[in-house]
């Protein structure tokens, strides 16, 4: 019985690569127009950084999180440290006046707050008035003199200003509409622009999260266009060391190429957003895509050497290969699409996308390859006599035959490492510390940690405190309010 199943699926498969042989001509023209199609649905795909795509649509955590935004329209802080010989100075004072009235006139800037313009509440036990921290700008010593003894005088304004009054912080809240990628990246840039105005006064350093983002987006376009070409080359270069043949390292290419287009078209189909999941499904695709054609292309040499010709050489290396081929590439999706349990957005978005790009490499090595081996010249008897004695070659078999007589070491040896990775988890640490991604000595990471080191924190937090009618007027819970923010 077992015998007649293995016959009939290799007549299935023999019979599958026949048409593909056969129509050959359609089937390519269609996998051309399938990859336009992606091409230009990977046209609208968009970086996007917001928190937005970490939750699901019903997650009580972003229906809250936009509760608050229909409240207060904004919770996106910008931080731009402001550093100087004396912040109190009439000049400095003037700088960043200047400043927090440009940044106010910006687009998507809902909130400006700096020294010159904040309100405090000042009075006594029986009177209480919230009015300006400044009537005016200092011109004397004397009342840049007055205006630091007030402002250390008030304890709200410990986190605006440095103890030694070298270092201030201008906030700049993006409003709701803005607060997108492109949004953070415009403000970001027009804040600095701005700030650039007044460095014959004073030293402007920007962070925050807008920042943080623009920098990580910036990062992340550099390395896709130097790693991906890069890793590419490299994966090229060794399949040519191994055939020496330039047909059998760009195809290869192609077929990776080919599915990464295709997994951006995806994205474009389904409105997905590139964030720091999905940015790493090229890399995914790359490593396991590339494997199927490895095995095509091996086979087929293989075959030739034996004396087949061209088209008897990919029937069976296509009869061959197409069912391993196949269970590893259904095995590999199922792990991937495993991760579409997750609560988290993004990880569900990696999960589809990744088993869809090892999907897809697996139906265009199937394809492309026996077309494309067909068009290509048949390699000399020298070549493959070559292939199939090279060092490559021999050094592979030779650790084939010991891995089959020291199987018991092998086994050992492998639980051995089980043991050891399983460790190795159990000491992995949670952390989710933005500055992380930056290198030590990286501008945006500097900035940050002056602005927190002389004056305050750079990320913001924002509580949502709800009460009955009035209820936040009342003396015990405000008691309760204040306490709750002490701690």
């Amino acid at each position: 019985m077992m015998a007649y199943v293995v016959i009939m699926v290799n007549r299935l498969h023999k019979s599958i690569i026949q048409q593909i042989l056969r129509f050959r001509i359609p089937i390519f023209l269609g996998i051309v127009a399938i990859s336009l199609f992606f091409a230009y649905m990977a046209k609208s795909v968009e970086f996007d950084s917001s928190i937005d795509i970490w939750f699901l649509d019903n997650d009580p955590n972003l229906i809250q999180y936009h509760e608050f935004l229909d409240r207060f329209n904004a919770d996106e802080v910008i931080v731009m440290g402001v550093f100087t010989e004396d912040i109190f100075s009439a000049e400095a004072m003037a700088s960043i006046d200047r400043i927090t009235r440009a940044a106010e006139k910006v687009k998507n800037a809902h909130n400006v707050t700096s020294l010159t313009n904040i309100r405090v509440a000042q009075g006594d036990h029986d009177f209480v008035e919230i009015g300006p921290l400044l009537e005016s700008l200092p011109k004397t010593a004397k009342d840049t003199e007055g205006i630091r003894t007030k402002t250390f005088s008030i304890p709200l304004l410990q986190d605006y200003v440095s103890d030694d009054s070298k270092a201030t912080i201008i906030l700049v809240e993006l409003a709701r509409e803005g607060n997108d990628f492109q949004g953070k990246v415009d403000i970001t840039r027009a804040l600095r622009e701005i700030s650039k105005k007044e460095e014959a006064t004073l030293k402007v350093l920007l962070t925050g999260s807008p920042p943080l983002d623009e920098s990580f987006y910036e990062y992340s376009q550099k390395d896709t266009k130097l790693f991906m070409p890069l890793s590419a080359l490299l994966v090229m270069l060794v399949i040519f060391i191994v055939f020496r043949k330039p047909s059998a390292a760009i195809v290869p290419l192609v077929v990776i190429g080919l599915s990464d287009l295709w997994v951006f078209g995806l994205m474009g189909v389904l409105e997905y957003k590139i964030n720091i999941m999905t940015s790493s499904v090229l890399g995914v695709v790359l490593a396991i895509g590339v494997a199927d054609s490895i095995h095509l292309l091996t086979d087929y040499y293989q075959q030739l050497l034996k004396g087949f010709d061209k088209r008897e050489a990919i029937t069976i290396s296509f009869t061959e290969l197409i069912t391993p081929c196949f269970f590893t590439t259904t095995t590999t999706m199922a792990g991937m699409l495993s991760l579409l349990i997750s609560d988290l957005k993004p990880v569900r978005e990696f999960g589809l996308l990744a088993a869809s790009g090892v999907g897809f490499a697996f139906i265009i090595s199937m394809t492309v390859i026996p077309i494309v081996m067909l068009w290509v010249r048949m390699p000399n008897k020298k070549f493959l006599k070559g292939f199939n004695s090279g060092l490559l070659q021999s050094f592979l078999n030779k650790v084939s035959m010991q891995g089959t007589r020291m199987a018991r070491i092998v086994v050992l040896f492998s639980v051995l490492i089980f043991i050891l990775s399983i460790l190795g988890i159990s000491k992995l640490n949670i952390g989710a510390n933005v500055m992380n991604y930056f290198k030590k000595d990286d501008p945006i990471r500097l900035n940050s940690l002056a602005v927190e080191n002389k004056i305050s924190g750079t990320a913001s937090v924002e509580y949502l405190i709800k009460a009955e009618e009035g209820g936040l007027k009342e003396p015990e819970n405000l008691k309760r309010v204040d306490r709750s923010c002490a701690l």
